[in-house]
């Protein structure tokens, strides 16, 4: 495994541990969780804002299904596999 494998793999592991912890309401009381996230969101963000801002949340009635990270991931280990 190269060291390009190697750094996708890390990115789109911290995508989903993003995607599961924002199950979970942060409270003023959890610094380490907030850092946590923040760190996270820092790391991500980069990818997945300009998805959002392409693509639309999807609505199922009330409430909206952010595709972003499906489509970064998908994206991420499509150039995997080429690379």
């Amino acid at each position: 495994m190269s060291f390009i494998h190697l750094l996708i793999t890390l990115f789109i592991w911290c995508l989903v541990i993003q995607a599961l912890l924002s199950w979970f309401p942060s409270s003023p009381n959890s610094t380490g969780l907030n850092a946590f996230k923040s760190a996270l969101n820092s790391i991500t963000a980069p990818v997945l804002n300009p998805i959002r801002r392409t693509i639309p949340p999807v609505r199922f009635g009330a409430v909206g299904v952010d595709l972003s990270l499906l489509i970064a991931v998908f994206g991420l280990q499509l150039i995997n596999s080429f690379i």
